[in-house]
């Protein structure tokens, strides 16, 4: 079986993206938990772009809700739920296992279930990615709001707050 039929099996399955739309509603609820006290050192206009992970799986819940009422998905929502699936799933993963003796001493249970949640959501995006085609229009949206994302991050501050190890060369 090709990718792209395994793709449409899994997006054609009602009780499947049902269960994923719930999954990862779930997931955005904890991220909301889990970025609670930067969220609230932050103004709330800038929210949309501190919770990085949670915003991702946040779309692909919508997503998922026009898969499952069989709605034509806008390939700008499609393409950022997908690229935000991957970028932030991959960063995540590659952030606890550089940090792991940081994150595994502050909680082994929570980051034990995150990093293979945020592996699931690179798995999530190369799923949807049989339903992608983006034009010029939806990639410059997309890469707009990540360029303004990227700068709020490392020049402003909303990036997920990382262990004073990091920027002391580790």
């Amino acid at each position: 079986m090709d990718f792209n039929k395994f793709s449409k099996m899994i997006l054609d399955n009602k009780k499947l993206i049902l269960a994923l739309a719930i999954i990862n509603f779930v997931g955005f609820l904890y991220g909301i938990y889990y970025y609670w006290h930067q969220l609230n050192a932050t103004p709330f206009y800038l929210w949309i772009f501190t919770l990085d992970s949670p915003l991702s799986v946040l779309l692909f819940v919508f997503v998922s809700y026009l898969l499952y009422y069989d709605k034509k998905v806008p390939q700008w929502l499609l393409l950022l739920a997908i690229i935000g699936l991957i970028k932030y799933g991959l960063w995540t993963a590659l952030v606890i296992i550089m940090f792991r003796d940081y994150f595994f001493s502050v909680s082994p249970v929570i980051y034990t279930i995150n990093f293979p949640l945020h592996i699931a959501m690179i798995l999530e995006a190369l799923v949807l990615t049989a339903r992608l085609r983006p034009r010029m229009f939806d990639l410059a949206i997309v890469s707009l709001f990540l360029l303004i994302n990227d700068i709020l991050d490392y020049f402003f501050g909303t990036l997920p707050r990382l262990p004073s190890d990091m920027y002391n060369g580790y």
